[in-house]
């Protein structure tokens, strides 16, 4: 009898001291599920929300394609998908640190003449064509080596004068970053200059520093909008109306404004341009300092590869 009552007891302890572990356990179970429901929720939080800002773009890097691979050589599809290309890019394509690119480009110049003492013979209202040749080279680490050849000449009204303009750039530089999206490029280097005009002054050659910018910013009409700023100040002998070469000086200030257009192609990137261009050449106008004016539009074929 006393061993059955013993029994018993011993069942109903038992019985009751395992509900509250029981309990508990579930308890500490239905946290821990919580917790990692919590956790799942802030990480998709935090992806969205990265999302939605554009982190890619505020970092300026291209890794995620969506505003295109504008460094890279042969598209963006094939740039950040290709192992090689995103290792030798730290793992991305981006502005500051591109795949190694070399483009050349080919450009059209229209430009009408324009004479700062408005000399009707002087001027020239018609268009005349000019050309520019550049080849670019930019390395892993966003540094630029750039040569630049342009060439441009008019007869001007009346046909008793004639202007001829030639240049040759050499410039190195690299690649910079601004807020609100805004990519750009910084250079320095030496220009080459030699201006005719029939008869009057006649620098042969000159040679000066050349400093120049341009910055890169939104997308409109499915291309990427740019403005470039070009100065130079050119030092040579200088010959006035066929008289002994004298010292002289000169500037020549390059403004461009407009769209830029990338296609991958088999070769490499096609790269198209079309914009407005406005030229000044201060000083170098017979022989009274007088400054001649060029303003017109530029289209530019190119291949980066």
């Amino acid at each position: 009898m006393k061993l059955r009552i013993t029994l018993q007891a011993a069942v109903y302890c038992t019985a009751l001291l395992s509900v509250p572990f029981a309990n508990a356990a579930d308890v500490d179970f239905t946290r821990a599920e919580q917790r990692l429901s919590d956790l799942e929720l802030r990480v998709d939080n935090l992806e969205l929300a990265g999302n939605s800002v554009g982190l890619a773009g505020f970092n300026s890097c291209d890794d995620t394609c969506a505003g295109g691979c504008d460094s890279c050589s042969d598209g963006c599809d094939s740039c950040c998908s290709s192992n090689s290309c995103k290792s030798s890019c730290g793992g991305s394509c981006c502005w500051l640190r591109p795949c190694p690119t070399a483009q050349f480009d080919a450009e059209l110049l229209l430009f009408a003449v324009h004479d700062s003492e408005a000399d009707p013979g002087d001027t020239q209202d018609d268009f005349n064509a000019g050309l520019r040749l550049t080849y670019t080279k930019v390395n892993e680490q966003g540094r630029i080596f750039r040569v630049r050849y342009f060439n441009f000449g008019s007869t001007l009204e009346g046909g008793g004068n004639r202007i001829e303009m030639e240049e040759v750039d050499a410039e190195i530089g690299r690649r910079f970053t601004l807020g609100g999206g805004l990519k750009g490029e910084v250079t320095a280097g030496v220009r080459y200059a030699a201006f005719n005009e029939r008869g009057e002054l006649d620098y042969d050659t000159s040679f000066g520093p050349l400093v120049g910018v341009q910055l890169r910013g939104r997308k409109f009409a499915r291309g990427t909008s740019y403005a470039s700023l070009r100065q130079s100040w050119q030092f040579g002998d200088a010959s006035d109306n066929g008289a002994a070469d004298l010292p002289g000086t000169f500037n020549i200030t390059e403004v461009q404004i407009g769209l830029e257009w990338r296609h991958p192609v088999r070769m490499g990137t096609l790269v198209l341009r079309s914009a407005v261009e406005a030229q000044y050449w201060a000083g170098v106008g017979e022989s009274d300092t007088e400054d001649y004016g060029l303003i017109g539009s530029s289209s530019s074929f190119g291949l980066a590869y």
